[in-house]
């Protein structure tokens, strides 16, 4: 079933995908490249990635149906619902935390493989975690990626990813 949110996927991909870029650390990720052009460790993790997406995505589903629907509970329409379930949870059924976890899991693995190679055969983390679920036509995880106002990484004082 399709997620149910107030976001416009567009505008959602492209601040996912240019936010990095805001930072200095950015530079060293390399440069974006489909998934055809990428090593074979870059997409043995999307690979592992998309696996993971499924039984993620169907467990944000779930947990985020049931905001909604406890939500209209409280009477009004199912829209208000779905605005309500959002005020109380900015990325909506990306909060859940699998999904976060993911996430992070599939950045800093991309991270730690990208400072083993050539900067020429780096990829950006946004690109294997949004960039190729666009690509490959995921319109449901797109969706689900997408919610996020913001990628769940910072760094640390000497710049690493954490």
């Amino acid at each position: 079933m399709p997620l149910e949110t107030v976001h416009i996927v567009a505008k959602g991909i492209s601040r996912l995908c240019c936010a990095p870029s805001d930072l200095a650390v950015a530079s060293s990720q390399g440069n974006p490249k489909s998934l055809a052009q990428a090593t074979d460790a870059h997409r043995q993790i999307f690979q592992e990635y998309l696996a993971s997406l499924q039984p993620t995505y169907d467990t944000a589903s779930e947990w985020w149906s049931s905001l909604i629907d406890s939500q209209m509970e409280d009477g009004g329409s199912r829209e208000d619902a779905i605005d309500a379930s959002f005020d109380r949870r900015l990325a909506g059924p990306a909060s859940a935390p699998e999904v976060v976890t993911l996430v992070r899991d599939i950045w800093l693995r991309c991270t730690a493989l990208n400072a083993t190679l050539d900067e020429a055969d780096r990829v950006p983390p946004e690109v294997l975690l949004l960039g190729w679920l666009v690509e490959g036509k995921h319109d449901d995880f797109v969706t689900l990626i997408t919610c996020m106002p913001y990628w769940p990484l910072g760094l640390d004082e000497n710049g690493n990813w954490c």
